[in-house]
């Protein structure tokens, strides 16, 4: 097992990515997240990035996160993140985004997290429209890294939101019952 330990919204988060898990569509995959202190354990939809990045002559890997968070009012909604392989940054970097052909969308700031491996998405037009895309773009430049542009085959994104359901008590359920490691 992979664990990489999140830093987003809710504190002392864990991640485990486990092995064999099935795809909801294209390429995404779910995840089991493991909080650490309550050990609650909720949906999480991970896709891997078409290129990787270069730092210090190395490739760094990125993935594009789907997960439900607890918002200051108490409600939830779902949020994204990309997440490196190794620290990319700290503190905030200036992006643009295309998704599909759309429109470019510049200057969103978007928050280096997780002690520099994760950066935050979590622009409302971005939410909105990631569902129904099938190719997101993105491109920031990070203080190791210069400037990126990842590549995200985002096909299928409208069921791995599904997936991730904010307000399903029988997801929880079924999160109880599932083992760290699963058959599909």
């Amino acid at each position: 097992m992979k664990l990489v330990q999140q830093a987003w919204s809710v504190p002392v988060v864990v991640t485990i990515l486990m092995h064999g898990v099935c795809a909801a569509s294209g390429e995404w995959k779910e995840d089991v997240k493991v909080d650490r202190s309550t050990g609650e354990r909720t949906a999480v939809m991970t896709n891997a990035a078409l290129n990787s990045v270069q730092q210090f002559s190395r490739k760094v890997s990125a993935t594009l996160l789907l997960r439900c968070t607890e918002t200051a009012g108490r409600t939830k909604q779902p949020t994204a993140a990309i997440i490196f392989s190794e620290r990319v940054g700290m503190g905030a970097v200036r992006t643009k985004y295309r998704i599909d052909n759309d429109q470019i969308q510049r200057n969103k700031m978007a928050s280096v997290q997780d002690d520099g491996f994760a950066l935050g998405l979590g622009w409302t037009e971005f939410m909105s429209r990631l569902p129904s895309s099938s190719i997101l773009r993105i491109e920031f430049s990070l203080p190791w890294a210069g400037a990126a542009l990842i590549e995200f085959d985002t096909t299928g994104a409208n069921e791995a939101f599904r997936r991730i359901p904010c307000t399903n008590r029988k997801q929880k359920d079924r999160l109880a019952a599932v083992s760290p490691i699963s058959d599909c």
